[in-house]
């Protein structure tokens, strides 16, 4: 067993009934910890994008705490972080690890309204600067959040 599944938490999660007490348990690791994990070949981007993706779909019709989710780019980025991992490639510090993009900042294709209605429907053409450079180096982009709250 993984030394991140051992522990009260898995113990007191699996006592509870749920389903994969270890995909809720990632979620609360720091990002520190899950790069670590990442690098050490313990968990997985896959895992940890599914882990996430799970959660804000169980969450997010509560809490709306996020404007879009691209589900499908998450997992193909986590992938391809998954690949380098593998393959021994260089990684950055928080490489294999989820982000969120705030909606006020470009990312090409998904929904930018910055929490306004004057940019209501609104969707970038392209990056900025501060999000492309994350795109293309993971950490892993996950869905866009709501950045009027």
């Amino acid at each position: 067993m993984s030394p991140v599944r051992d522990g009260t938490l898995f113990e007191r999660l699996r006592s509870e009934g749920r389903s994969d007490p270890f995909m809720d348990e990632l979620t609360f690791l720091s990002a520190v910890t899950m790069a670590e994990q990442v690098r050490k070949k313990k968990i997985s981007p896959v895992e940890l994008v599914e882990a996430h993706l799970t959660k804000i779909e169980c969450l997010n019709p509560k809490l709306n705490a996020y404007v879009h989710v691209d589900a499908n780019r998450s997992r193909r980025t986590a992938r391809h972080a998954e690949a380098a991992v593998m393959n021994r490639e260089a990684l950055g510090p928080l490489h294999g690890v989820p982000i969120s993009i705030k909606s006020s900042i470009d990312v090409v294709g998904l929904r930018c309204e910055a929490g306004t209605r004057l940019r209501a429907g609104f969707a970038a053409s392209d990056d900025r600067k501060a999000s492309s450079r994350r795109i293309r180096r993971p950490p892993l982009t996950l869905p866009v959040d709501d950045s009027s709250r």
